[in-house]
């Protein structure tokens, strides 16, 4: 349920243009019909901004531990198991690989 009116971070309205398609999808899910519209797009930029701030995490602890030896002696022959995928590696037109299921 929505919070009362006083609890509400303030926010600002903006404008977004959907094709009527869309529109009509969006509309027809029953979340939207009882949270609303711009409810249901504000959770959809929250899980669009974690997504991205995970990748720039993956791409970072990538670059911080690449060509490093981790493992030691100890473990010496491992190497290839703690590697990155091909997959992780690529980049996509969303930004760097995630490396992180998706929630």
């Amino acid at each position: 349920p929505p919070l009362p009116s006083m609890m509400q971070p303030p926010m600002k309205a903006i404008q977004v243009l959907f094709d009527d398609g869309l529109l009509a999808r969006l509309d027809a899910s029953e979340e939207v019909r009882r949270d609303g519209r711009s409810a249901v797009l504000r959770r959809a930029a929250e899980q669009f901004l974690h997504r991205m701030e995970q990748k720039s995490l993956d791409v970072q602890y990538r670059k911080a531990y690449e060509g490093v030896d981790v493992l030691g002696e100890e473990f010496s022959g491992w190497e290839r198991q703690g590697a990155w995928p091909a997959s992780c590696t690529e980049e996509s037109p969303d930004g760097p690989p995630s490396t992180t299921p998706e929630s």
